[in-house]
């Protein structure tokens, strides 16, 4: 399936108004009705599950903001401010990302080139954990002075729910008294994670998951995909784009094939399925073994989208024996596993369904806890063996 996405194909696809985003044409209407009455608030939130474009609205809304002829329907994407605001580099915009206290200038504009080259991969960029008291200061700095333009200045804050308490705190003290001019952008996947006190001060906009639909279209027309793959990665997204992204770039056929022979080792006895599970991740005593053991972040990436492949395959699974195999077909995520699919049901009568996913969301779990490689899979292949051969 891989795409190799080129950054030609990404280069410039933001480069337009309000029209080129993926879906979310409520969020868009609500923000064009604001720019035609002038009635523009302080401060926003932009809240929904990650993927969905949150950010790319906000910096679509920036560049209305900050546009020196703007249209009805938002910027105009001509206009020098406009193509300073797609690189995320006009003096009137300040993005404040997560990162250590004392951020590098050269990496700092290379996060926000990769943000400007694709801005449905916020999380998958901004992987520092915290946004500090010292970048919030840093807000603070830009605000006394940048807001003196004809057209104000404006604040992006991507994955605000990361700021740490006392950076919270800082901004409050920003949101209470804005600076005349100064409109600020707060986008998170995690409202909860916010101070109640910092959400009341935003107007609030949510963001839902993307259509199937909306994902496939974009696939096909700005990274040329095929319409069957688009459609394929489009139901393992869930309505998040940038897990689309990388679903498009990842080999899934590999993957599709690494889950049967993982189920196969399932119904297997213990010894087999650690020699399997060891044929994976290595395992050993040694500590330079052990440190491989415990895969690095991309291959910890890659480990989530196995779990997510294994989701989906049994999902499908599911599917076939309950519905029966010609009318699961259309409502299957990948029908080329119908054959295999139909000989899993038939070959294992008994599985237990609602175990095998109550063990693919402990091994989630077991994910984000930072567990070793060896022991989730080995733990997830001993539910697996028990819900199996029930």
């Amino acid at each position: 399936m891989s795409a190799g996405l080129s950054a030609e194909r990404k280069r410039g696809w933001f480069a337009v108004a309000f029209e080129r985003i993926i879906g979310q044409k409520r969020a868009i209407g609500l923000l064009q009705n604001v720019l035609k009455s002038g009635r523009l608030g302080h401060a926003y939130l932009f809240d929904g599950p990650v993927g969905v474009g949150k950010f790319a609205v906000a910096v679509e809304f920036a560049r209305a903001l900050l546009c020196e002829q703007p249209t009805e329907s938002g910027a105009c994407g001509q206009c020098s401010s406009c193509r300073q605001v797609d690189q995320l580099g006009h003096p009137s915009l300040k993005v404040l990302l997560p990162g250590p206290k004392e951020m590098d200038a050269d990496r700092e504009r290379q996060l926000l080139n990769e943000l400007a080259a694709e801005p449905y991969n916020v999380e998958r960029t901004l992987k520092h954990p915290t946004i500090s008291l010292q970048r919030v200061h840093e807000l603070r700095h830009f605000a006394a002075f940048a807001g003196q333009g004809e057209r104000g200045a404006v604040v992006l804050i991507p994955v605000a729910d990361r700021m740490t308490q006392e950076a919270a705190n800082s901004l409050l003290k920003t949101l209470e008294e804005p600076a005349p001019g100064l409109r600020l952008i707060l986008t998170t996947a995690d409202p909860g994670a916010l101070p109640a006190t910092i959400v009341s001060r935003c107007q609030r906009l949510r963001f839902p998951p993307l259509t199937d639909e909306d994902v496939a279209t974009a696939l096909v027309e700005r990274f040329n995909a095929e319409p069957e793959t688009a459609r394929m990665v489009a139901r393992l997204s869930s309505g998040n784009f940038s897990l689309a992204l990388s679903w498009l770039e990842a080999d899934t056929s590999s993957m599709w094939d690494l889950a049967v022979e993982f189920l196969r080792a399932a119904v297997k006895d213990l010894r087999s399925q650690a020699e399997f599970v060891s044929s994976l991740v290595p395992r050993s005593d040694n500590r330079r073994a052990k440190k491989k053991a415990n895969l690095e972040l991309s291959e910890r990436a890659v480990l989530l989208e196995f779990l997510d492949v294994l989701q989906v395959w049994l999902r499908d699974a599911q599917l076939v024996r309950e519905l029966g195999p010609e009318a699961a077909k259309p409502l299957l995520v990948n029908p080329h596993q119908l054959e295999t699919l139909v000989r899993f049901n038939t070959n294992l009568k008994n599985v237990d369904y609602a175990a095998v996913f109550s063990a693919l969301d402990e091994a989630g779990q077991q994910y984000r806890r930072n567990v070793s490689a060896f022991l989730l899979l080995m733990g997830l292949v001993q539910r697996f063996h028990r819900a199996i051969r029930r």
